[in-house]
Order: structure tokens, then sequence, then C-alpha cells
């Protein structure tokens, strides 16, 4: 597991909240997760400190299969094997009349 660390192009600062709010991305083999993080603290708090606490939130999150998470599924670990004839949305047919 990598986790993509945050940077200070990535993290905002929400005033209202007093709070640092940053999209945390964590690399595995089946793909990307993105997790939404924010984390109490003032304005002259450090940045390190913030990005420290704010990436520790989404390793805890990950770990925890939290369901507030995005996903992006690496392909080369999801392929379909071969001669397979699922298809998109095939899951999702409309329940038949009675």
């Amino acid at each position: 597991m990598q986790v993509k660390i945050a940077t200070p192009n990535t993290v905002t600062y929400n005033s209202a909240t007093n709070s640092f709010e940053a999209l945390v991305i964590i690399h595995t083999t089946s793909g990307d997760f993105r997790y939404p993080c924010s984390i109490e603290g003032s304005l002259v708090m450090p940045f390190s400190t913030a990005a420290f606490k704010l990436t520790q939130q989404a390793k805890q999150r990950h770990l925890a299969h939290d369901d507030l998470r995005a996903r992006r599924v690496n392909p080369k670990a999801q392929a379909m094997p071969s001669g397979s004839t699922a298809r998109f949305g095939d899951h999702m047919a409309w329940p038949r009349a009675a």
C-alpha cells in the first residue's frame, strides 16, 4: 500500500470549520482508493503536521474498509478471463413482470 502524500496544492483550509481537508489517494495492487479526509486544526498548524494527520486518517479508513471512498480499479489486476461473455450492465437487468 502506498499513500500519495498530501501537498500544499491538494490541501485546503476550511475556515468555517477550522479544519484542513484533502482527498488522499492510496495505491494498492487492486486499484487506487480516494478518501475525503478532514482534521481539525488552526491555520497556524505546521503543514507537515496537517499532512501527516490527513494521511493517517486515510490509512485508518482504508484498513477499516470504510464505505466513504472512491475506487478506481487497476485494469491489470481486474482483467476479465478470455472468453468471458459478461457485459457492462448485465447485473442491472430489470426484474421481469409476473
